[in-house]
């Protein structure tokens, strides 16, 4: 049996990143979740060296393991490579216009055929509860997971030309005409931290740093996705991953 396999036997949430089902039972690919300026970083670099034969994890090696993965997978979703890495005209013209005035272009109808469920609806007048309910019945999956993928589409969509309703986009809710606005409490002398109490206080900054690193280090031993696996081997290998980051997201907050 694969070491990979073995290695995930345990987990037991039922996760999975790169399918889900949707409403209407059908089976459809998870959108982006990568940061959308690490895409568009991707798409700087592969317009500097040319993009190759084949993508695949010796390409991304500026970019960490895991991020390489969610590059390959949001990708693989926006038909810009095939099932076994092989790029498409479309990520030729993408990356090519990178920086350029047709970078606008040539993005909008990657994402309009991509995200055609959730463009069904005008995202210029709707509501953040109509776009969040529309892109969950489209794309179902983890609350955590969705975040991640709302936060690469709205500034993908909003760097193609499509109009986003401000509402959608800054995410808060409107405050009540009739309601006073809070009034900002004056300092006072108990406000002032002591400084000798300070000094003897572990700081905050370093254990963060070091909780990162330690992130860091543990991604980059995690097994990398390989395409060819067999579907039950890449179900555990998600599962896995969905995971470890919620994990060691508790970790870093805690």
């Amino acid at each position: 049996m694969d070491n990979a396999s073995v290695l995930w036997r345990p987990v037991t949430r039922s996760f999975q990143m790169e399918a889900s089902v949707n409403a209407e039972g059908r089976q459809t690919k998870m959108p982006p979740y990568v940061s959308f300026v690490t895409f568009k970083n991707c798409m700087a670099d592969l317009k500097d060296h040319g993009v190759p034969n084949k993508i695949d994890r010796s390409i991304l090696t500026k970019f960490s393991g895991i991020t390489g993965t969610q590059l390959m997978t949001a990708m693989r979703f926006l038909g810009l490579m095939d099932q076994g890495g092989k790029p498409t005209e479309r990520l030729k013209e993408l990356a090519h216009a990178h920086g350029t005035n047709a970078w606008r272009e040539k993005l909008r109808p990657i994402l309009e055929s991509a995200y055609a469920p959730v463009l069904s609806v005008n995202l210029a007048t709707a509501t953040p509860k109509e776009f969040s309910d529309t892109f969950v019945k489209a794309f179902p999956g983890a609350d955590s997971v969705l975040r991640r993928c709302m936060a690469f589409f709205l500034p993908a969509a909003s760097d193609a030309g499509i109009e986003i309703s401000k509402r959608i986009l800054t995410g808060r809710k409107p405050r009540n005409g009739n309601t006073p606005p809070r009034r900002r409490r004056e300092k006072t002398s108990d406000d002032v931290p002591d400084q000798r109490n300070e000094r003897s206080k572990p700081l905050k900054n370093n254990d963060s740093s070091t909780s990162q690193d330690i992130r860091q280090r543990l991604l980059e031993k995690f097994p990398t996705f390989d395409p060819q696996w067999p579907d039950n081997l890449k179900a555990e290998w998600f599962k896995g991953f969905q995971q470890f980051m919620e994990l060691t997201k508790e970790d870093v907050a805690s």
